[in-house]
């Protein structure tokens, strides 16, 4: 399933697949989307798998879209009450996911 979560000018797109009781997160750009293919396959039965295309600097309508730590931690909060996930494990290819650190 493909999701976003919208705020002010930002939009993070996200697929969630898997079964499993557990949830993982894995973060990196789309032109690399089928790096975790092989982890998918993996994991599917034990995780419910979230995939995130994380943003680049841009700009819309003379606004930056570009997020920093302050809107990428509410962008992904709107994500964890969407989704309702209460704990989760993470990995990554890229070096935004360093502001998800604090979770």
């Amino acid at each position: 399933m493909t999701d976003r979560i919208l705020y002010q000018n930002s939009e993070l797109f996200y697929y969630g697949e898997g079964e499993g009781s557990k949830v993982m997160l894995l973060f990196m750009d789309w032109s690399r989307y089928k790096a975790f293919d092989n982890w998918i396959e993996v994991l599917e039965n034990d995780y419910t798998i979230y995939t995130f295309d994380l943003f680049f600097h841009e700009t819309v309508n003379g606004q930056s879209t570009s997020v920093n730590e302050g809107r990428l931690e509410k962008i992904f909060q709107l994500f964890i009450d969407q989704e309702k996930i209460q704990s989760f494990e993470i990995a990554g290819l890229v070096l935004g996911l360093s502001l998800f650190w604090p979770y």
